[in-house]
């Protein structure tokens, strides 16, 4: 059978749940654009260019944590693009500073990719030939301050005009303090004394005064028992005032309209930017749904060699986390001698969500996502996806759930090849037991014929005596817990699980004497096989569980073990330490009992001459001894690898263990020459601190 052209269909997405997971991506996209691409996301099938998009993903994820990373902040500039193609048009603040902060991000972004193209070599491919540009960042701030002001000087106009301003408001100012001085001394001014409107200062006249005082009424208070009015020396000037207030406004939508002009002759350029923001969107969205759900990125592989480790349903690891429920993960493995997997087991036992773990997984990795696995996991890129999962009755057709069935078993074995993936949830189910299982097993036949990758979940026994039979097919199970009757929702492959029918029945409550009836019912060779893989199910749970025990059991005492070595370790390091210091007080301690002894001798009358020779062979027996010791160390030197030297000379260090401290006077390859005190003393480099300087 030959695969067709590509088909991974609505209902195969549908049936895997993919559309909740765009939900969740689209969720993180802040791009409207991205949005609508997430809607529509592309399911790759080349293994070469999947790879890439991965490659980019992944060289994205290691620059989070990167701190000289220039930090990633949406910024929406569509509409900016759109007003900047429309003559005479004039941007607003918050878009003038959108361009402006874009050109400083993309400015950082390439002097950042300019100094790791050979480490992001595939983000680097976003740049292009772009180079920074300073043009668009100086023109803006030519005309705004960081605070987002219009500089007075961002014109001779607007300086001039300004300027006018601050000598008129000076004017108006002393014109209504005077006003306000004189109505305060004739006792007119209620105690407020005076209010503010429309930029405007008032009077706050006591009305029973109001005509006493010269100017225009402008307002009363709420009990009118005060008159707001303008001073009439200040009415004139306020009016002048207003005037200049307009000419300001005029001038400053002239500076933005002529700036804006001048940026839509770099429209190209702020395109630039556009795309490389949304790129980062994009890949920023795929990187947070990757956190949410534990991801990582696998291998993937030209071949159909699939190992895949501690899988987890991204969904369902999701909801289990936000529950705080731990979620158990799946390993499987395919190959060229185990291409179709048949698993069984009892009902909730969990066939159905490994089923869409796997066919989840897969159609996340070929959508360019990262997925819930171990990243040492490798899997495959196929060209058809085939899933046959849940009760698809169709009411439209007016088709039962087994003609649905049938329907799409046609199709699957039509068109399945071994660029294939099939997921058949429930296989043969739907008919006559007896019946049904006979036309599944002929349908099994031709899946494993077709060279397919595959994973059934069936129920029937001679699927699983057929998958034992057959080259290329493998049985699995869910594993069970007999003594307790509970699914412990882990996959093991290698052999067929029981139903666990009448055990579960019991469980439940159904009497014993109904359950012997059935049982009793089944033919003998039914019977018997059943009890047999009943009881070889047994005897691999309880084998697993053991095994799970085990490693924990082991993972435990390799961590009391590694506790134990590091204290080991370091209680070694403190009894060196107490050595070195015990070797250091005892030879400068027998050093200065000799040194003492010549000293009573001069004391006692011994001349100089008779003193100096027993000073020299002092000070070459020390010499000697040095030079052993360095000639020592230079052997060890060879056996092991140079230490590298960390301290300078003139560093003040402290000897380990100790509270003696010294100046560093030489260094030499393995070990430092001190001052401590009167005394110097050659110590090794790893017997060292730097004393911090507080």
């Amino acid at each position: 059978m030959k695969s067709r052209q590509s088909n991974i269909s609505e209902s195969v997405r549908r049936e895997l749940e993919f559309g909740k997971v765009i939900d969740l991506l689209e969720n993180f996209a802040q791009s409207t654009s991205n949005k609508e691409r997430i809607r529509h996301l592309s399911i790759l099938h080349n293994p070469k260019v999947l790879n890439e998009y991965l490659d980019r993903l992944q060289e994205f994820q290691m620059l989070q944590s990167d701190s000289d990373f220039p930090r990633f902040e949406y910024l929406d500039l569509r509409e900016v693009i759109q007003y900047l193609n429309i003559q005479n048009s004039v941007l607003t603040e918050d878009q003038f500073f959108d361009i402006y902060h874009a050109s400083i991000w993309v400015n950082s972004l390439i002097h950042f990719i300019t100094n790791n193209e050979y480490v992001i070599p595939r983000i680097a491919g976003f740049l292009g030939d772009l180079k920074k540009s300073q043009t668009i960042k100086k023109r803006i701030e030519k005309v705004f301050s960081p605070r987002r002001f219009i500089r007075p000087n961002a014109s001779k106009n607007l300086t001039e005009i300004r300027e006018n301003i601050h000598r008129k408001r000076a004017h108006v100012d002393k014109s209504f303090q005077d006003s306000k001085s004189h109505y305060l001394q004739l006792g007119y001014l209620a105690d407020i004394k005076e209010s503010f409107e429309d930029e405007v200062s008032l009077l706050a006249v006591a009305s029973e005064f109001k005509r006493k005082v010269k100017g225009q009424v402008r307002g009363q208070s709420k009990t009118k028992s005060i008159t707001f009015i303008e001073p009439e020396r200040c009415i004139s000037l306020n009016r002048e005032l207003r005037h200049l207030y307009q000419d300001e406004k005029e001038e400053v939508r002239r500076i933005l309209k002529e700036l804006t002009s001048e940026l839509a002759e770099h429209i190209d350029l702020i395109k630039v930017y556009k795309d490389l923001i949304e790129e980062f969107d994009f890949l920023n969205a795929k990187i947070k749904l990757a956190e949410l759900m534990g991801a990582n990125r696998p291998k993937v592989s030209k071949s159909q060699a699939i190992n895949i480790k501690k899988a987890y349903h991204p969904l369902l690891f999701i909801e289990n986390n936000n529950k705080g429920i731990k979620t158990i993960p799946q390993d499987i493995y395919f190959d060229d001698a185990h291409r179709v997997l048949v698993i069984s087991g009892p009902n909730a036992g969990g066939k159905s969500i490994t089923l869409k773990t796997f066919g989840l997984n897969q159609l996340m990795l070929q959508a360019g996502l990262f997925i819930p696995v171990h990243p040492n996991s490798t899997l495959s890129v196929f060209h058809d996806i085939f899933t046959d999962i849940g009760d698809n009755q169709s009411i439209e057709n007016e088709l039962s759930t087994y003609s649905y069935r049938l329907t799409r078993m046609k199709e699957i074995l039509t068109h399945s090849g071994k660029s294939s993936f099939i997921l058949i949830d429930e296989f043969g189910s739907g008919s006559d037991p007896a019946l049904g299982g006979e036309l599944a097993g002929v349908f099994f036949k031709e899946i494993v014929k077709s060279g397919s990758i595959g994973v059934l979940t069936t129920h029937y026994g001679n699927i699983k005596v057929l998958a034992d039979q057959t080259d290329y097919a493998e049985n699995a199970c869910m594993l069970f817990d007999d003594d307790q009757l509970k699914p412990l929702y882990k996959l093991k492959v290698g052999q067929p699980g029981s139903s666990y029918t009448f055990e579960v029945a019991k469980n439940v409550g159904l009497p014993k004497s109904l359950i012997d009836k059935a049982r009793a019912g089944l033919k003998n060779g039914t019977v018997r096989f059943e009890d047999t893989i009943h009881h070889y199910q047994r005897l691999t749970t309880e084998l697993q569980l053991s095994q799970e025990a085990m490693m924990e059991k082991s993972s435990v005492v390799d961590a009391q073990k590694e506790a134990y070595e590091l204290k080991l370790k370091s209680v070694e390091e403190k009894l060196e330490s107490q050595r070195f210091i015990m070797d250091f007080q005892s030879k400068y301690l027998q050093l200065g009992k000799r040194i003492n002894k010549i000293i009573e001798l001069y004391r006692d009358g011994s001349t100089m001459k008779s003193i100096l020779p027993k000073i020299r062979k002092i000070i070459e027996k020390e010499s000697n001894r040095k030079e052993e010791i360095h000639v020592n160390r230079l052997k060890a030197t060879r056996k092991n690898s140079p230490i590298k030297i960390d301290f300078i000379i003139g560093e003040q260090v402290r000897i380990l263990g100790t509270n003696q401290e010294g100046e560093i006077l030489e260094l030499k390859s393995h070990a430092a020459l001190l001052q401590i005190g009167f005394a110097k003393l050659e110590v090794n480099f790893e017997k060292l601190e730097k004393v911090t300087q507080g």
